[in-house]
């Protein structure tokens, strides 16, 4: 949330995702939050729905919500160097 409205107010990139710039563009960065927020809990709330009914997260949903987790951050990561260089 923090890079995409650094880059986003310093004109250094815009935003591709027609949906969050729908939000941005009614809602602001304020907006933006929210509905990252609302998506975090969104998965949080699965991942415990998950475990209540199997008694344990199964070893696939675990492996592929890290694994996007490490993407993530891979990605992040990948433009804040981008960044820096330019």
């Amino acid at each position: 949330m923090f890079y995409t409205h650094k880059v986003l107010s310093e004109g250094i990139a815009v935003e591709a995702n027609p949906l969050m710039l729908w939000v941005i563009t009614n809602h602001g960065f304020d907006g933006l939050t929210f509905v990252k927020l609302v998506a975090i809990a969104a998965i949080w709330g699965l991942l415990l729905a998950v475990h209540k009914k199997l008694g344990r997260v199964p070893e696939l949903v675990s492996t592929l919500f890290w694994g996007s987790v490490v993407a993530y951050i891979t990605l992040t990561m990948y433009h804040l160097f981008i960044q820096a260089t330019l």
